[in-house]
């Protein structure tokens, strides 16, 4: 029986059809969103900004609420500690705080059997070297949460780099808009200065 072959019209529809229906969702998206977070452009670049990170959260598999933890910093997608960590767990990894006092931490990565594949420390003293400790800063009122959240993205940047491969972590880029603190470098034995957001990371 010869087989049957699609009508014309069926055959003039772009395999990309689908794709092309959930960006102009994103940018519809994007609009409502940039407005929402009192743009005043929000049909412009803040709203192809906004639906960026809509789109972004889809390329990752999470679902579009999550574009709260994404961020567009200086042309750079940045996204939270949390995603961060959520990444590394989606790709079996575990993240966990091995050592923790009032004034550093230490995080460890683990994988699926448990066995640690790396780890990183971050202490009070690097922030303050590198000038985040602010009068009524976060580093202030919840040190302990910011110093977990540096601690695991550096031990997830330098044990599983590609979890977070084209990513910046948001907590550390909040600070270049200030211009007054200074990155630390990728190598968290290093000591040298670095900068911190006023955000506290979940």
């Amino acid at each position: 029986m010869e087989a049957k072959q699609p009508d014309q019209a069926q055959a003039m529809v772009p395999v990309t059809a689908a794709s092309d229906l959930e960006y102009d969702r994103f940018a519809r998206l994007g609009t409502w969103l940039a407005a929402t977070e009192g743009s005043s452009d929000p049909r412009g670049k803040d709203g192809m900004v906004a639906a960026l990170r809509f789109a972004l959260a889809a390329e990752l598999g999470w679902p579009l609420r999550a574009a709260s933890e994404i961020a567009v910093i200086h042309g750079r997608l940045h996204i939270s500690s949390k995603m961060l960590r959520a990444l590394a767990e989606r790709e079996g990894y575990r993240v966990v705080r091995v050592e923790e006092t009032a004034t550093s931490c230490t995080a460890a990565v683990l994988d699926r059997a448990g066995e640690e594949v790396g780890r990183a420390t971050f202490t009070l003293e690097d922030a303050k070297r590198a000038g985040l400790v602010k009068d009524k800063s976060a580093w202030q009122t919840y040190p302990a949460r910011m110093l977990w959240a540096r601690a695991a993205g550096w031990a997830i940047n330098d044990a599983i780099p590609h979890v977070a491969l084209g990513l910046a972590m948001t907590e550390e880029a909040e600070d270049y808009i200030e211009g007054e603190a200074r990155e630390l470098p990728d190598e968290p034995e290093a000591k040298d200065e670095q900068r911190e957001p006023e955000q506290v990371p979940a």
